[in-house]
Order: structure tokens, then sequence, then C-alpha cells
């Protein structure tokens, strides 16, 4: 069972871009594609996409999950970009790297988001140490769990990338193989 949610919700919109594209809305629609592929490989899934994260981990103490996954967008400055994804236990940390080097790789692919001279795309994976913002999203998750911070909703070339459903089709697409591959490399969920 892979447990997915939407950052913010429930009144908070979450981080606001340049031209007023809200986070929320924007990880809420990829949670909903991400569920999609995942149950089109026979994957359980359990989404929640205008919850309080204190839903989420009520639900998740009274259920059994192999992963809890929260997508966001990142915000800084304006000028900051790329793509960082977070991690808390081990299995959370291989699902992680794989789901960082999928989006990471289509960010460099030609005809992908930018071009292949687009070093800095990867921010890498990072664990979500107690007390920072992501370990206070995800720490509360018994099973593995990992945070994509998937661009800059307030950079605005990464914003207007956000705000196309190819691109926010493409992420779905790379976490869900990232999940799926994860599971292959580590012989199933854990």
């Amino acid at each position: 069972m892979i447990v997915l949610r939407a950052g913010h919700g429930t009144g908070d919109s979450g981080a606001v871009g340049p031209t007023g594209l809200q986070e929320h809305d924007i990880a809420a629609d990829v949670v909903q594609r991400i569920g999609h592929l995942l149950r089109a490989h026979q994957v359980a899934v359990q989404e929640f996409t205008n919850n309080r994260r204190s839903e989420a981990m009520t639900w998740l103490r009274n259920h059994t999950a192999d992963l809890y996954v929260e997508i966001h967008c990142n915000a800084a400055t304006g000028k900051a970009k790329g793509t960082e994804t977070w991690w808390y236990t081990g299995w959370g940390k291989h699902v992680a790297g794989c789901v960082q080097q999928n989006v990471v790789e289509y960010l460099r692919t030609p005809g992908g988001w930018y071009l292949p001279a687009y070093p800095d795309a990867d921010r890498g994976i990072k664990e979500a140490v107690a007390g920072s913002r992501a370990g206070n999203c995800i720490r509360g998750a018994a099973c593995g769990g990992l945070l994509l911070e998937m661009l800059f909703i307030d950079n605005r070339r990464e914003e207007g990338l956000l705000r196309l459903p190819t691109v926010r089709q493409e992420i779905a697409q790379a976490v869900a193989d990232g999940i799926i591959r994860a599971a292959d490399t580590s012989g199933g969920t854990k």
C-alpha cells in the first residue's frame, strides 16, 4: 500500500508563484496522476488530496502501508531551481533515490523541461531529520516516507513548467516509475 498526500490543502494553498499558481493545486493534481499510474500497475494506493496531514497520519496509524509520499512545490528566493527529494527510514531512502533519479533524468532529457545543459537540476536526496520542515511532514509515518519538492513554484520559469499538464504528467510518471523500480530492486515493497 502506497499512501500519497498532496502538500497543504484544507484552506492552505502552500507557496504561491509569481503569477498566482498555488502549490496545493499542483500537488493535488500530481498526486491524482501518480495514484492512477500506480493503480494501472496493480499497486494499492490511498490518496489524500485535500486533507490535513494529521488525517493522513491517523489513517497510517490504523492501517498498514509500505510507503508514505508527500508531493510539494519548493519555494525560496525566486531564483532557486531544480528538484529534491527528502526521505525517512531505510526503504524511504531507496525509493527517494529512484524517484529523484527519474525526475532529474527527465529534466536533462532533450525535449524535456530543460536542455541537457541544466546541471543544477539535481538538488539531491536528503534525510528528513526531526525538526526540519520535511521531517515534520513525513516522520510521523511508521513506514518509509519521502517528500518530493517538484520544482520551485516561486521561480518564474519553473512556475510556468508546473502550469503545464504535460510536465505534471511526466513528474507523476517519474514518481510512479521510481516507486515501482524501488520495489523491483528491493524484492518488493518493505
